[in-house]
């Protein structure tokens, strides 16, 4: 939903944070029920919301804001 919306605008930041916010949940999915696949697709959110990053926000958001993006 999150994430739907941030796509369908190309807001590209709110992108990369639905798919932090995607990543975060899955890692925690997966603290609690120890499975691989919860591991992958928390490790997947995470590449693809710093991939963001690297590639769609420079210039749009301040540095600091990429360093806490990143962090």
């Amino acid at each position: 939903h999150h994430l739907d919306l941030a796509r369908s605008v190309r807001d590209h930041a709110e992108e990369q944070r639905a798919l932090a916010t995607i990543g975060r949940t899955y890692l925690f999915c997966y603290e609690s029920d120890q499975s691989k696949n919860s591991l992958k697709l928390a490790e997947d959110a995470f590449r693809k919301s710093l991939a963001i990053v690297d590639e769609r926000l420079g210039g749009m958001v301040s540095e600091r804001e990429i360093s806490e993006m990143k962090a």
